[in-house]
């Protein structure tokens, strides 16, 4: 009788012990194919969010100025769109400020302990941005703009606080000047020149301001404006920083490599990244796939002892039918093709049955380990193929066993013990 369908009929003799094979190989496939479906789908994750994620380099300046808030522009606005130019470049988020003085129309916030302390002062500060959305107060939400719209929806549009606004009678769409920074003796300190803006916004401050500091400094008398006129203001084209965002955080030692050989790299400049979100990701992602690796080599090393200490049961109870096989003068090699058919036929009918049990398994999973929001755990071409390499490899490991009992098997010794 052909080996083949000796292995068929021993299957179906011994049917129990088939269906504890499979569904021990069953289980063992399903963690395998879990392992390899979340490792991919982690790696895949990792390359799709890491392009969402936000990462950027701040650019400032470190040399020491005195204490005038419009001194502190040291970058030229030239040398940032040089540096923005770089193709990893997808924005920039520029600060310039200046400061300006109040007037009939447009008055500041200022305490009695701030008078006592500094006397009248008349200066007010002005932050030149892209947007208010990019300044860390709206960012925290510490700063809520509730009325009107963001810079760059008006010409010449500015951002005041509604402190100010009610002080100033200001509301969204009325104009006012700003006066260029003078002394009380009319000596002028920058080079600017007027300016006449238009509110398009109003934001609240939705913590408690502080007011040790100059006036200036409080957090009602700031205005945002848009960087051009700061410029105006401040009679010259400089920048206090430059945040360049960056779309992939992989390009970020690139991004500065290039500025330093491309002679952008100033002694006083100061580079600060941000990738804390990447990071953090990274660490996820890491940690994800540790613990898919641990689990799958448990699960291969489990499965080997597995399927090794079930071979050996296996032979032990079939000593008299190897003998006897023997004895008529089959092949050695068929017999061992026999016992290794038995073995991987139920193996591969399990991890056939795993390809359909899997998903929601590794779903549930991804769930528990969590770190992957909005992944869906589906298989993959690879994830199936390693699958059926470590369940064929599994088998024949444990059948190295088989090929050892019966080139070595003595068909009359044996036979005569059992006799």
């Amino acid at each position: 009788m052909n080996f083949i369908k000796r292995a068929f009929f021993s299957i179906i003799h011994s049917m129990r012990g088939t269906l504890l094979t499979m569904l021990i190989f069953l289980m063992l496939a399903v963690l395998i194919l879990s392992s390899f479906c979340i490792l991919t789908q982690a790696n895949l994750y990792m390359e799709e969010t890491r392009l969402k994620v936000y990462s950027s380099v701040k650019l400032t300046d470190d040399t020491e100025v005195h204490d005038i808030y419009y001194e502190r522009n040291a970058i030229s606005a030239k040398d940032i769109d040089s540096i923005a130019e770089a193709d990893c470049v997808k924005d920039v988020k520029l600060l310039a400020l200046s400061l300006a003085v109040t007037n009939d129309i447009i008055r500041n916030i200022e305490t009695e302990m701030q008078i006592e302390k500094y006397g009248e002062n008349d200066w007010i500060r002005i932050e030149g941005v892209n947007s208010v959305f990019d300044v860390g107060e709206f960012e925290s939400e510490d700063f809520t703009l509730f009325k009107g719209e963001d810079l760059g929806s008006t010409p010449n549009g500015a951002v005041i606080s509604d402190d100010v606004a009610m002080r100033s009678h200001l509301k969204v769409g009325d104009s006012f000047p700003l006066e260029a920074y003078y002394t009380g003796e009319g000596e002028m300190l920058g080079s600017g020149e007027d300016v006449e803006l238009v509110v398009s916004g109003i934001f609240q401050i939705n913590t408690e301001p502080s007011h040790t500091d100059a006036p200036y400094y409080n957090l009602e008398n700031v205005i945002y404006v848009l960087p051009e006129v700061a410029y105006a203001l401040n009679g010259n084209e400089a920048v206090t920083s430059a945040e360049f965002v960056i779309d992939d955080p992989l390009e970020i030692t690139p991004f500065l490599e290039n500025i330093q050989s491309s002679g952008y790299d100033d002694d006083a400049w100061k580079y600060l990244v941000n990738d804390t979100e990447y990071r953090n990701l990274r660490n996820t992602i890491s940690s994800i796939n540790r613990i898919m690796y641990l689990m799958l080599f448990a699960t291969i090393f489990l499965g080997g002892i597995i399927l090794l200490f079930m071979t050996m049961i296996s032979l032990k109870s079939r000593d008299f039918e190897m003998g006897i096989l023997l004895a008529v003068g089959e092949n050695r090699a068929k017999i061992i093709g026999q016992l290794m058919a038995e073995s991987l036929i139920p193996v591969l009918i399990a991890m056939a049955i795993a390809i359909f049990v899997t998903p929601p398994v590794a779903q549930r999973i991804v769930d528990f380990i969590g770190g992957m929001s909005g992944t869906q755990a589906a298989l993959s071409g690879d994830s199936i193929l390693m699958m059926y390499l470590c369940g064929i490899g599994l088998t024949l490991a444990a059948s190295l066993v088989t090929v050892y009992k019966v080139m070595f098997y003595n068909p009359r010794k044996v036979l005569g013990e059992i006799e």
